[in-house]
């Protein structure tokens, strides 16, 4: 009988390590989520606003145009546009990839 009693002390002394190493675990994991993945991903926002803010004054400014305006305005206005584009693209690619980098750890 005694020999039950020791193992089932063993085996409740084993489940309370491997519950402890558990929660280790999930409170590092959740702790990094919290200190690094979520500031990562608010950073990555304030860029994409930023991004969306610039497109679209480039294309108001690229819309605005009068048919009559000179060759080299539009090729600037037309430039911006295409760069402010880009980086609106790059911004919000980069929010989607720290999304997706975030929830699969």
């Amino acid at each position: 009988m005694s020999k039950f009693i020791n193992s089932f002390r063993e085996l409740a002394s084993y489940k309370e390590l491997l519950r402890s190493q558990v929660e280790h675990v999930l409170v590092d994991r959740l702790t990094h989520f919290m200190d690094v993945d979520l500031q990562d991903a608010m950073e990555s926002r304030k860029r994409l606003d930023k991004a969306v803010h610039t497109y679209d004054q480039s294309r108001d400014k690229y819309v605005s145009l009068k048919k009559n305006a000179r060759g080299d305005i539009v090729e600037e206005l037309e430039e911006n546009l295409q760069n402010s584009k880009s980086v609106y693209d790059r911004s919000r690619f980069n929010l989607g990839f720290r999304g997706m980098s975030c929830s699969g750890k």
